[in-house]
């Protein structure tokens, strides 16, 4: 149902209660730590839900109250599956990029931290310090900011 639907008539007022329509619309479906993209998404659809009751109060769509907005919070959950999350994007993408590297390439653009080794690594990305028969690897190459380096490093292992 359309907020303000019984506090007159809504032809004085379909701008404001579209927009009123969207605010609930994104508090009901979009999870408060969403990331700012997904919760401008979930704008998107509640104002396709908005104008859908608004079509139904004026007798435009033929539609029982709440069904556009059932609809559209149908459509956005499906979105949010697809995309694959509530985080950024860019960071998602920006890690995806990282593990096609590590899997591409493994350790050859990676020298060995403690050897006199002098063979020359072509696109030398950074270093491998081996521990305990593992390796660990450090100061990966500038491409990947300090801050999230930590992250990366959780992710791969």
């Amino acid at each position: 149902m359309l907020p303000g639907k019984d506090n007159g008539r809504l032809e004085d007022r379909p701008v404001a209660t579209v927009k009123k329509a969207i605010t609930l619309f994104v508090q009901e479906v979009c999870p408060a730590q969403a990331d700012g993209q997904v919760r401008r998404v979930a704008a998107r659809f509640g104002l396709v839900a908005g104008a859908g009751e608004l079509a139904g109060a004026f007798g435009i769509l033929l539609w029982p109250d709440d069904e556009a907005k059932k609809a559209a919070a149908i459509c956005f959950q499906a979105w949010l599956k697809q995309r694959g999350g509530i985080g950024a994007q860019e960071f998602a993408a920006g890690l995806a990029q990282v593990r096609h590297f590590f899997q591409t390439h493994e350790i050859s653009h990676f020298q060995l931290w403690d050897s006199s080794d002098e063979r020359i690594i072509s696109n030398r990305v950074g270093f491998i310090r081996q521990k305990n028969d593992s390796h660990t690897l450090c100061n990966v190459s500038r491409y990947i900011s300090k801050g999230n380096l930590s992250r990366i490093r959780l992710s791969h292992n």
